[in-house]
C-alpha cells in the first residue's frame, strides 16, 4: 500500500534520508541506474519495500531460467566431446566379444553359419570359414580404436555386414517365420543396422575433424 504525502512535507525531509538512502531522483542510486521509481507521491518507505519485495524473485526467475539453459548447453557438448569414444569401444567390444566366441567355438550364432556355408561353399568349409570369420571380426574391433585406421576399418565393416546379412535371403528359412516377422537370428542380423550408423557417425566426426568437409577455396 501507498501512502500519499504531501509535497511540503517530502521536502522538509532531510537530503541524506531523501537522496542517500532511498535512491530518489538525484541521489546515488539514482545515478547508479538503479531501478527504483521516482514516484512524488510515493512514501519513501514504501517505495523501498516495493523494490525488496519485487527484485528477489525476478532474479530467482532469471536464475532458474539460466540453470536450465546451461545444463543444457553443458550435456550437449559432452556428448559431441564423449561420441566418437563411446561409439569406438562400443564397437570394438561387439566385434572383438563376438569374435572371441567363434574363435572359443562359444557362439551362439554356429547353426545360422553353418547353414549359410552349407547353401554357398559347402559344409566341409565350414570350421575353416568360420575361424576366418571370427579372427576378421576381432581384427575389425580393434582397428576401430585406431583414428588413423578408421576408414579402413569402415571399408571392412561395411564387407562383413554384406556377408553376415547374406541369410536375410539365402538361408530365408532359417531368418524369417514370416514375411516382415524375423526369426531370432533374423533380428540379431537386422540390428546391425544400428551399429552401422555408428560406424558412419565415427567416419563423419573423424573426416571433419581432418578437415575433410572444409570448404574449398
Amino acid at each position: 500500500m501507498v501512502w500519499p504525502i504531501r509535497r511540503r512535507r517530502a521536502a522538509r525531509l532531510p537530503s541524506s534520508y531523501r537522496e542517500k538512502d532511498h535512491g530518489l531522483a538525484g541521489g546515488p542510486a539514482h545515478r547508479a541506474g538503479s531501478a527504483v521509481p521516482t514516484d512524488e507521491g510515493a512514501h519513501p518507505s514504501a517505495l523501498t519495500v516495493r523494490m525488496a519485495v519485487s527484485a528477489p524473485g525476478a532474479r530467482v526467475r532469471q536464475a532458474q531460467s539460466w540453470d536450465a539453459g546451461q545444463i543444457g548447453l553443458v550435456a550437449m557438448e559432452q556428448a559431441r566431446r564423449w561420441f566418437v569414444p563411446a561409439a569406438r569401444i562400443a564397437i570394438f567390444v561387439i566385434y572383438f566379444w563376438f569374435g572371441l566366441l567363434k574363435i572359443i567355438g562359444q557362439s551362439p550364432a554356429s547353426p545360422l553359419a553353418a547353414a549359410l556355408v552349407s547353401h554357398t561353399i559347402g559344409l566341409q568349409f565350414f570350421g575353416m570359414s568360420f575361424k576366418a570369420l571370427a579372427v576378421y571380426e576381432c581384427m575389425l574391433g580393434i582397428l576401430f580404436l585406431i583414428p588413423a585406421a578408421t576408414g579402413v576399418a569402415a571399408v571392412l565393416l561395411l564387407v562383413h555386414m554384406g556377408i553376415v546379412a547374406s541369410p536375410l535371403i539365402l538361408v530365408a528359412g532359417a531368418a524369417w517365420t514370416h514375411p516382415l516377422v524375423p526369426t531370432f537370428e533374423g533380428q540379431y542380423i537386422i540390428k546391425d543396422l544400428a551399429l552401422i550408423a555408428l560406424a558412419v557417425g565415427v567416419v563423419a566426426y573423424n573426416r571433419a575433424s581432418d578437415g575433410g568437409f572444409r570448404a574449398e577455396n
